[in-house]
C-alpha cells in the first residue's frame, strides 16, 4: 500500500489512488488515475521527483484538487509510448493522441502556489479533456513540451496562467481559451498544430503573444 513513499516500477499498475492527507514522493508510476485532494485537518500532496516518466492508461487522469510538486524534465504520457521510460507492454506499442484524460488543476489548488517547470505532457485528450486543463486561477508555466494532444491546454473559468517559454506542437489545437481566460504567453512556440494555435472562445477578451 501507499505510504510516505511510493516507489512503482513501470509496468506496476495502479487503480484509482486519492492521495489525502499525506505527501506521497513518486519515482515512477503507472497509473490508470490519481487524484490529490485534501481533508479539513491536512493538505494531500503528490511530489514527482526530477526525470520522472509517468504513463496513464485508457481514459486515465491526473486530478489535482491541492497540491502537485513536480520535478524538472517529468514526463506525462501514454502507457502505449514506448518512447519514454521504455515499453511496458509485453509487446512494442505506437503511441496516438488521446488515449488519457490529461492533467486537470482545480481552482482549490490555487493557494498551493502551483507551478510547473520543463515537464513535457503528450498523447492525451480522451473524454473531452486536454493535456493541461487550468480551472479558475493563474500556475506560472515555463518551459513546458505540450505535445500530440487533442487540445494542448484548455483553460477555464478566466484561468490566465503565464505561459513562458513553452512550445505547443503536433496538437489538434495548441491553447483553447474560455470563460475570458487571459493568458500572458511569451517566448513560447506553435507548430505542426492541425486545428489552429490559439482558439479563443471569448474574442472580446484579447489574448496577445509575444
Amino acid at each position: 500500500m501507499m505510504n510516505n513513499f511510493l516507489h512503482r516500477p513501470l509496468g506496476h499498475f495502479i487503480s484509482s489512488r486519492f492521495l489525502r492527507s499525506r505527501r506521497v514522493f513518486a519515482q515512477s508510476i503507472f497509473a490508470s488515475s490519481l487524484i490529490v485532494i485534501s481533508s479539513a485537518a491536512m493538505a494531500g500532496e503528490l511530489a514527482v521527483t526530477d526525470g520522472v516518466v509517468v504513463k496513464f492508461g485508457q481514459d486515465a487522469q491526473l486530478v489535482v484538487r491541492d497540491k502537485l510538486t513536480a520535478g524538472k524534465g517529468v514526463v506525462l504520457t501514454s502507457q502505449s509510448d514506448d518512447a519514454a521510460g521504455g515499453q511496458v507492454a509485453a509487446t512494442a506499442q505506437t503511441p496516438v493522441t488521446g488515449v488519457w484524460s490529461g492533467v486537470r488543476l482545480e481552482k482549490s489548488a490555487a493557494p498551493n502556489n502551483l507551478s510547473f517547470t520543463e515537464m513535457t505532457i503528450r498523447y492525451a485528450g480522451a473524454q473531452g479533456g486536454a493535456g493541461l486543463t487550468v480551472l479558475g486561477f493563474n500556475p506560472a508555466l515555463q518551459y513546458l513540451q505540450i505535445t500530440d494532444n487533442i487540445i494542448g491546454l484548455q483553460l477555464l473559468q478566466g484561468a490566465s496562467p503565464t505561459i513562458n517559454g513553452s512550445s505547443f506542437l503536433r496538437n489538434g489545437t495548441g491553447i483553447d481559451a474560455d470563460g475570458n481566460a487571459l493568458p500572458v504567453i511569451t517566448n513560447s512556440q506553435f507548430l505542426q498544430n492541425s486545428t489552429q494555435a490559439i482558439f479563443n472562445r471569448t474574442p472580446t477578451t484579447i489574448i496577445q503573444a509575444t
